[in-house]
């Protein structure tokens, strides 16, 4: 139920965005083959409200995204887990290797619904998935870039350099956390990371700590103007481009992975 999610456009302009709706198709993907077991997840959004906008019962209120989908489920203890996770989400912890953990410290969340394996950051300054370092959106695959590849950022990025393509090839060289499917994500995937009633930073920081809220590279370019890239704002949960030279947070996502 993301259809209800979050898109003003002037909170778009705010952040430097466009108001431009964000392609659900493959276009300019990093990957155009991703399949998930399952739709991606709910909104997150737990409450009822009636036509002037008061608090209401949901099994009592008309139908709308508090008493539909997965999040009404886990309300009214219908709904399955594998692992854990606010509302209707259902999220394991990993360790490096990739294997289930509940140690205080955790490297991936594997999204049992989706079937989506997270990267998490780092708080540690050294580490090269500290949650300070940013990279230009990189990709010299015309057929995935929208035949504008961004910019080659050579700097140094804690032993990689600080362009999306270097990262991504980084980490599945390691098989980080068991997996070398690692990708930038579609803004869909971003977004089914979105708890839409938190403020400030749209993301659970129990399974997803060291997350700013700020703008995170997407793998699609915005078709009107091919030299920008979309990306998901974590402040608020937005979507908007900008240039693909842009220093951008990254948070890489990878498929085909079971645990």
């Amino acid at each position: 139920m993301r259809s209800g999610l979050i898109l003003l456009a002037f909170l778009l302009t705010a952040c430097g965005g466009n108001t431009a709706t964000p392609p659900s198709s493959s276009e300019g993907n990093a990957s155009s083959s991703a399949k998930y077991p399952h739709p991606l997840n709910d909104t997150g959004t737990d409450y009822c409200r009636n036509a002037n906008g008061f608090s209401v019962y949901c099994l009592v209120a008309g139908v709308q995204d508090g008493n539909t989908g997965r999040d009404f489920q886990a309300n009214t203890r219908t709904l399955h887990k594998t692992g854990d996770g606010p509302q209707g989400f259902d999220w394991s912890k990993l360790s490096m290797t990739g294997t289930p953990t509940n140690e205080p410290q955790w490297a991936c969340i594997h999204d049992n619904h989706t079937g989506l394996r997270w990267e998490v950051k780092s708080g540690d300054a050294n580490s090269p998935h500290y949650v300070g370092l940013k990279y230009s959106w990189f990709d010299d695959d015309n057929s995935r870039n929208g035949a504008e590849p961004g910019l080659e950022n050579t700097d140094d990025c804690n032993g990689i350099a600080c362009n999306t393509k270097a990262y991504i090839e980084a980490l599945n060289a390691m098989a980080y956390c068991g997996s070398n499917r690692w990708r930038l994500p579609t803004v869909n995937e971003l977004m089914s990371l979105v708890v839409s009633t938190n403020l400030d930073l749209v993301v659970d920081t129990d399974y997803f700590p060291n997350t700013k809220n700020d703008q995170y590279w997407s793998n699609q370019t915005y078709a009107p103007a091919r030299l920008r890239a979309w990306y998901l704002y974590f402040s608020d949960g937005s979507t908007g481009s900008t240039i693909k030279e842009a220093p951008n947070y990254v948070r890489l996502v990878a498929d085909g992975e079971s645990l």
